[in-house]
């Protein structure tokens, strides 16, 4: 059939739109839009049936073609073919919809068209002439079991259907997030059977996954444990129908992108110890970085004492990523003096810096605690004869000083002596070092000298101990006859010129070191002075760490020793202890 319009111009020149069935000469504007959707009635039919299409809405103003396009094999159309020509938007609507039935049947319009076959899935479009606007919809073709006839062909109604993606909140990296896609069919009665893939851009994310969980047409697909990388996402849901089994099939359909932010993510670094929170100097602690299990990278431990410093331990423990832990054993040094507390820093590199955030540091104190000490004590006795300084061997446990003569200058005498060797055995592995210090008691009358203090007299068996002596054979102090006479010698009056010697036929360890000579004072009972040793004093200093056994073996602790006595001090024994002691 073959119509002609003829319609006046503005100018009132004649116009002809010529609408020739089958063709559409209607040329579609830039800028289009989808509109909304179209389902079929009857939803299944042959090629004999005349469909009627309902749009989801209604074409702004003018006239509307309702075309065809699609199809496969000797079924397939080019571009669009018109199953109903221009028609006056008004004649088909319908409230806010618009009912369009065909102007013929599926078998009429493929004839016309020259198709020998229905086949296939057809794309069936209201194009609204003003905008260029459509409504879609599809139908699907299935040829005869028998018979070749166009009008024996069958076909569904493809449902129109709608995805949309569940929002996302967002998160930091190594989070794992649940996509959620919610599939809607237009028909409340044909659940929308298929798979949905979800998508980041253009890429897909996981595998496609069963809708399932339907309710009036409505179901849902999920998509669990996916950890994307840092940045922002555009996330997409694709639902592809699954048409096994459909009496009416289901249309594709795609979701509004969800816009979804990963921020970098910031390891927490938890550090502890295998001590419980404390430790003794020159023993071991195995110190443990927890960073969290999957992160690879690098752990820098560092320690500093009270409020001082950090000092660096290691660098670049390597994070074991199954377990999220990096260790390092660290040796106690013996340097300290006093308990202290410590203060461990662990810093993490990762390895992903796009996706970890760099430089996070933990911390974890404990308190070091000092290694026992011993102490040596030795007796010291000087005799002064009666009218001058002298000074006896009562005993070869006593250290004895000779008799004492009269200084240069006339103000004190001078005895001297040699200090018992204090032998010190360090078979420790690990080369940590040692001091030895030594302090003298002031010199009293031997009458009432009786010392308590033990010393270690064995070096085979380090709990073997013996008591000090006392003096041997000594001689009683003069009686004072005159107010500035003195029965005591100031302790700060004996000096040491220390020494340090290995065993016979060894060599001293190289890292062992014997002070310098701490001078003798001159002073009276009661006074201080920076010589002497009145108080504490370094007389050997064992180092180690060198890595060559610097401060291991056997070493002798000794020194020659000086004691000055003041003239106005009287006749007779006096002792004192000085004790030493290795640390």
């Amino acid at each position: 059939m073959i119509s002609t319009t003829f319609r006046r111009s503005a100018s009132g020149a004649a116009v002809a739109a010529l609408v020739v069935a089958g063709v559409g000469l209607v040329s579609t504007p830039a800028r289009a839009a989808t509109l909304g959707t179209l389902t079929v009635s009857p939803a299944t039919g042959t090629g004999q049936s005349v469909s009627t299409f309902t749009s989801t809405g209604q074409c702004v103003s003018g006239n509307a073609t309702l075309r065809v396009s699609g199809g496969t094999g000797n079924g397939a159309i080019t571009g669009y073919k018109n199953l109903n020509g221009a028609t006056p938007i008004g004649s088909w609507n319908s409230g806010s919809v618009m009912v369009i039935t065909a102007s013929q049947s599926w078998g009429d319009f493929a004839r016309a068209n020259s198709l020998t076959a229905l086949l296939g899935t057809y794309t069936v479009q209201v194009l609204c002439q003003t905008a260029g606007d459509t409504f879609d919809g599809q139908v699907r073709f299935t040829a005869p079991v028998s018979g070749s006839a166009i009008n024996d062909a069958t076909y569904v109604g493809i449902i129109p259907t709608t995805t949309a993606v569940t929002a996302i909140t967002d998160s930091g990296y190594g989070t794992s997030k649940t996509f959620t896609a919610t599939v809607t069919s237009s028909v409340t009665s044909q659940n929308p059977t298929g798979s949905v893939q979800f998508k980041d851009g253009g890429t897909d994310i996981g595998s496609a996954q069963t809708v399932g969980s339907f309710s009036s047409g409505v179901g849902t697909a999920t998509l669990a444990s996916q950890n994307l990388a840092t940045g922002s996402h555009s996330i997409t849901a694709v639902f592809t129908p699954d048409t096994a089994g459909d009496t009416a099939g289901v249309a594709t359909s795609t979701s509004s992108a969800q816009t979804y932010t990963v921020s970098q993510n910031t390891p927490t670094v938890a550090v502890s110890d295998d001590k419980s929170g404390t430790a003794q100097q020159g023993s071991t602690v195995v110190l443990t970085a927890n960073v969290g299990t999957g992160i690879a990278g690098t752990v820098d431990f560092a320690y500093k004492i009270g409020s001082g410093s950090y000092v660096s331990l290691a660098t670049g423990r390597t994070v074991t990523t199954g377990t999220g832990l990096a260790t390092y054993s660290w040796s106690l040094p013996y340097t300290q003096t006093v308990a202290s507390d410590y203060t461990i820093k662990a810093t993490f590199a990762p390895t992903d810096t796009t996706n970890y955030a760099t430089g996070q540091v933990g911390t974890e104190s404990f308190v070091v605690t000092l290694q026992p000490s011993y102490s040596n004590g030795e007796t010291i006795q000087v005799n002064v004869p009666s009218g001058a300084l002298a000074a006896t061997v009562s005993s070869n446990t006593v250290v004895a000083l000779t008799t004492p003569v009269i200084a240069t200058d006339g103000t004190h005498f001078i005895a001297t002596g040699t200090l018992n060797n204090v032998r010190v055995d360090d078979s420790r592995a690990g080369d940590f070092g040692w001091v030895a210090n030594a302090q003298v008691s002031d010199f009293v009358a031997c009458s009432s000298y009786s010392s308590t203090d033990t010393f270690y007299n064995n070096p085979s068996n380090s709990a073997s101990t013996a008591t000090v002596p006392s003096c041997t054979a000594p001689t009683s102090l003069s009686t004072t006859s005159a107010g500035y006479q003195q029965t005591t010698i100031n302790g700060y009056n004996l000096g040491i010129a220390p020494s340090a010697t290995p065993l016979p036929a060894y060599t001293l360890a190289p890292g062992v070191v014997a002070a310098s000579a701490i001078n003798a004072a001159n002073i009276l009972p009661g006074a201080t002075s920076s010589d002497g040793l009145g108080t504490s004093r370094r007389v050997v200093t064992a180092t180690g760490g060198t890595g060559t056994g610097s401060a291991t073996g056997t070493t002798f602790v000794g020194g020659a020793l000086t004691l000055n006595i003041p003239t106005v001090n009287v006749a007779g024994s006096y002792a004192a202890t000085l004790t030493v002691t290795v640390i």
